[in-house]
């Protein structure tokens, strides 16, 4: 769910940050480069018929907040960008603690992968900045992260 997520964000989201200057074309790209390393974590793993419902469930539900983004007040747009970052970033940390099949070294835990640690720590940078930017958006974040979560 996290790498589904992550990628509507690097979709839809990253391309308007981008343009904010080169340093936020620069975390979008390291974000892209580190998404894309934690997908190759995930080759060959396969989830069952409910969770593949689950994660496509969560990722609609997602998608119309992201539609509501797109569709809001463009000065209520920014905020809401980040509340976005909030909320992926909660379920990138979700992947970490509740995953560590994929997303640790061993099995049963111990030191996460380094692509998992440095996915989580850009998008909690982000989602921390944001919330500097754009104050309220770690509220709304986290309404929407405890619903896409559910």
């Amino acid at each position: 769910m996290a790498l589904k997520v992550t990628a509507i964000f690097l979709h839809y989201l990253a391309p308007v940050m981008a343009g904010w200057g080169p340093e936020w074309k620069n975390r979008m790209q390291r974000i892209a480069r580190r998404h894309a390393e934690c997908g190759k974590t995930i080759i060959g793993w396969k989830a069952s018929a409910g969770a593949r419902r689950e994660i496509e469930a969560q990722a609609e539900q997602l998608d119309r907040y992201l539609e509501r983004c797109r569709t809001m007040d463009k000065s209520e747009t920014p905020r809401m960008m980040g509340a976005l970052v909030v909320a992926i970033g909660g379920l990138v940390c979700d992947a970490i603690c509740t995953a560590p099949v994929v997303t640790h070294k061993t099995a049963n835990g111990g030191n996460p992968k380094s692509e998992w640690a440095w996915l989580n720590r850009l998008m909690d940078r982000l989602a921390d900045d944001m919330t500097k930017m754009f104050p309220g958006c770690d509220m709304l974040g986290t309404e929407i992260y405890m619903a896409v979560s559910k």
